[in-house]
């Protein structure tokens, strides 16, 4: 419908056969009502007052407003009330276009329903920036009379005290608005809820519905008990969180809503079935495909079962971009848990020029992978302070060597990776044909010369590893030592990409194995145990030693009882074979000293640095009385087991048995090769790990580190650039002590090993692993907004008088809305009602406050004044002890 007004042509009312561009003139909820009518998707009869219309408004009552807006002091809650009330006034008496009241009743009788529905609708509202949850406001149950006084008040709502605030501190400029109003009619909802396509606290391969009895004013406003779906995208499965439902919002007989409680057959009963939910999700992922973005959609049931969406939006806490998939699934057992800067730098360096040197001895292009530098930086993700693999520039990586889609497949098989999609052109294929022959040719030369290529890089690193053997680490400066430290990587590394080359051809060799095992009708667990009891693998050497070592203290009681006490060189030294034992102790850590557990974290003590605990390792064996000849016994029976069920599966199949046993030597070739430069890999960190240490001694004398091990927070190049007067922060302790905070942080957060983010990593929530049970003395709850803080609580019954609560941690039974003026002064929020989606936690989101809601008994458990500590990521809320004041 077209008015004339002032001059101006404009259209005042849309409909669901608009047009699509007039869509930008009927703000964000009428934009998507709109889109997801032209989808099919099913929702209540609308139309939206334009926002020309408020443009025409506005401008009536121009110089008002603007005098209005500029009496507002920010920081002051009064003024902002002040004015919010004097525009509210001037919009219920601003003059509206001629003849634009009847089109609104025409509309209206359109729309064939009594009970309306009329709902702010902003142009930024609902936008992938601002989602305004809450801010603005609706009105429910209105009838056809009152249609003009609500969309009045809704414009007036544009430039409300919570709008106002909003605002501000979201950065944008009250004058730039543009709002359109929605009417649309209401559902008799007996179940409503809300669902977001992505868990906007956690994994985007989670889908969440939470769903209420009565209308969606209880479940959006936090003022009823809610049941939880988390659907798995991945694996395709639910998980159900029933609640006791105790309340419902419904209408009342006067047109408004009450709260009643829900009939006791109800109250634990599911909200929603499987097939419902499973239709409501279908719906869902459509209106995502259709935005391109992750979103939140607001729905309701009525009596019958029909399913209505009454309005979605686009989560704005959700990055938008290029996806990133990272896996630790195999790279976690070199690196479990949490991995220090040092380390993590450290192999960031020798992953990207291994890798690129390996890609160029097999013949890839040099140009396309000097494009590609970018890929070998990243080849490593670094999440809540654990190692990953960046499964994305692996892929990348793979594609700049022709013909490698095969080995891809292998390469996830034998490293444990979930596969992931990936696709080649056959037409590409061709294209790099002779780029493939040439990549092919040098991988067949050396796997022919892999036993001279392979002794030569050993050879190689052995006469290194002695060379630095004897270097006086003691007697060097900072300066020697970063010196000493560029000499090791830049010769360590030379030649020792040749062992990449050497794990693929062990892949290869292992997966043809167990294929043709597989295919004779054997089992290819049988691999593992033919493969037992190879005296050549270096790997087991180590073990061997240490039983050898607790063989000489077995029988010798007095040995023991010196051994059991702390480590006294001289003290073992005096008991008789005492010395024997040291002699053999020096050997072993000299040959196999840095082997230990979790070897090539630099963080790590070595046995070298601590034998101590080696001999507490001997001791334990000792007294389990292992032998080296028990464990020769064990694999020789396991070998001869293996190789008798394999004679036997292939009797008579004598070219089948030629056939295995020649995959099986190559892949035993290779497993050694790759055993023994792991061996060497372990030295190798070793050597780093001393260097550093000697920098951090180094460091803590002149007084620019408080301890040793304040060097394994840092970075190498800020080590070194620090030493070499290139650093761009002098401050190396205030940093050592924020990353030892942020660490910290990190012992509670358990992130799956598999996470795929959007757009900017570092500005994602890492999703967290189904959160542990919580211990006694502590309470749970959703986390939705990630952080941690320890504070005061303010428990608020009454937010009216709440005061100031500046930096505490607000406790409440439920929140509206209005508690962004609390929120904005708040240090974390915990709540006994509501969920992941509630208006509570999308503010508390965008405005970076730790939030945890459905906190049952909050309000009881916690006394005014307590001391809490809350993880918004986790959920976790604990009561703890007063900080020490004199700290």
């Amino acid at each position: 419908m077209n008015s004339t007004h002032g001059g101006r042509v404009h259209t005042e009312l849309h409909f669901p056969a608009s047009p699509d561009s007039e869509r930008s003139a009927m703000g964000g909820k009428g934009a998507s009502l709109h889109a997801l009518s032209a989808q099919g998707v099913p929702v209540p009869a609308w139309f939206v007052v334009g926002t020309a219309v408020f443009a025409e408004v506005r401008r009536a009552v121009a110089a008002d407003l603007d005098a209005a807006l500029a009496a507002i002091e920010p920081s002051d809650a009064a003024s902002i009330d002040a004015a919010a009330a004097a525009i509210a006034t001037l919009f219920a008496e601003a003059p509206l276009p001629e003849g634009f009241a009847a089109k609104v009743d025409k509309a209206v009788a359109g729309l064939g329903a009594a009970d309306l529905a009329v709902r702010s609708s902003a142009a930024a509202e609902d936008s992938a920036r601002d989602s305004f949850a809450g801010q603005l406001e609706s009105y429910l149950h209105v009838g056809p009379a009152q249609v003009i006084d609500r969309v009045r008040a809704c414009w007036a709502s544009a430039f409300g005290a919570r709008v106002l605030t909003y605002m501000h501190a979201r950065g944008i400029d009250p004058r730039e608005q543009r709002l359109g109003v929605v009417v649309q009619a209401m559902v008799a909802s007996e179940r409503s809820g809300v669902l977001f396509t992505a868990n906007p606290a956690g994994s985007i391969d989670e889908v969440v519905i939470v769903a209420g009895y009565g209308l969606g004013e209880g479940v959006v406003t936090d003022q009823v008990e809610v049941d939880s779906y988390v659907y798995d995208r991945l694996a395709e499965t639910w998980q159900v969180d029933v609640a006791e439902k105790t309340r419902r919002i419904v209408r009342g007989t006067d047109g408004g809503t009450v709260t009643e409680a829900v009939p006791a057959d109800l109250c634990v009963v599911e909200v929603l079935s499987e097939a419902q939910r499973t239709s409501l999700l279908a719906h869902a992922l459509t209106i995502e495909a259709r935005t391109g973005r992750f979103v939140d959609v607001e729905w309701a049931l009525d009596a019958s079962g029909a399913l209505f969406v009454t309005q979605s939006r686009p989560i704005t806490t959700i990055p938008a971009g290029e996806l990133s998939v990272f896996d630790n699934s195999n790279v976690v057992e070199s690196y479990p848990g949490h991995t220090l800067p040092l380390t993590v730098s450290y192999i960031r360096q020798g992953y990207e020029t291994l890798f690129r040197d390996v890609l160029l001895r097999a013949g890839a292009s040099s140009w396309r992978i000097a494009e590609s530098d970018h890929v070998f930086k990243n080849l490593l993700g670094y999440l809540d302070g654990r190692v990953y693999y960046n499964l994305g520039n692996w892929h990348r990586m793979f594609a700049l060597v022709p013909g490698t889609g095969a080995y891809l497949a292998v390469w996830e098989e034998m490293l444990g990776i979930e596969p992931s999609p990936k696709s080649e052109s056959r037409l590409a294929g061709l294209t790099e044909l002779p780029r493939m022959l040439w990549v092919y040719s040098w991988v067949l030369f050396y796997f022919v010369a892999m036993d001279v290529v392979m002794a030569a890089a050993l050879r190689h690193v052995r006469r290194l590893h002695r060379e630095f053997a004897e270097l006086d680490v003691d007697a060097l400066d900072a300066v020697g030592l970063a010196r000493a430290y560029r000499r090791w990587t830049a010769l360590g590394t030379r030649g020792w990409d040749i062992t990449l080359l050497n794990d693929g051809y062990c892949f290869v060799w292992s997966a043809i194995a167990r294929g043709l095992l597989r295919k004779h009708g054997l089992s290819d667990e049988l691999f593992g145990r033919l493969f037992a009891g190879d005296s050549e693998l270096e790997s087991v050497q180590p073990v061997r030693r240490i039983l050898e070592l607790s063989e000489r203290v077995r029988d010798n009681q007095a040995l023991r009882e010196v051994l059991a006490g702390d480590f006294d060189r001289e003290a073992i030294d005096r008991v008789r074979g005492g010395r024997g034992f040291l002699r053999a102790l020096d050997d072993y850590l000299d040959a196999f000293g840095d082997r230990c557990m979790e070897e090539l974290k630099l963080e790590s003590a070595s046995f070298r640095d601590e034998p101590g605990r080696l001999v507490e390792l001997v001791l334990s064996y000792a007294d389990a009385g292992m032998t080296v000849e028990d464990t020769l016994s064990r694999e020789q029976a396991i070998v001869a087991e293996a190789q008798a069920e394999f004679d036997r599966g292939l009797e008579g199949r004598g070219f089948a048995k030629v056939q295995i046993r020649v995959a099986m030597a190559f892949a035993r070739r290779h497993v050694r090769y790759r055993e023994a430069s792991r061996l060497e890999r372990a030295r190798g960190f070793g050597r780093v790990r001393t260097l550093f240490r000697g920098m951090g001694r180094e460091l803590v004398d002149s007084g620019v580190l408080a301890h040793v091990d304040d060097v394994f927070y840092l970075g190498v190049e800020e080590v070194l650039n620090y030493i070499g007067g290139t650093g761009l922060d002098a401050d190396v302790q205030g940093l050592v002590e924020r990353r030892r905070a942020l660490h910290a942080s990190y012992s509670d957060k358990h992130p799956p090993e598999r996470v795929r983010l959007k757009g900017a990593v570092g500005k994602n929530v890492v999703p967290r692993r189904r959160p542990p049970a919580v211990a006694e003395g502590e309470l749970g709850g959703t986390g939705c907004s990630t952080g941690v803080i320890t504070a005061q609580a303010r428990v608020i019954r009454d937010p009216k008088n709440a005061g100031d609560c500046s930096g505490q941690i607000l406790v409440a039974e439920m929140t509206d809305p209005g508690w962004v003026f609390l929120m904005l002064r708040a240090s974390g929020l915990v709540v006994e009602k509501g969920s992941l989606l509630s208006h509570t936690a999308i503010i508390g989101r965008e405005l970076g406050i730790p939030t945890v809601v459905g906190v049952k008994g909050a309000t009881t458990r916690i006394a005014d004044g307590d001391w809490l500590r809350i993880d918004g990521g986790t959920g976790t809320v604990e009561i703890v002890a007063p900080p020490d004041a004199d700290a």
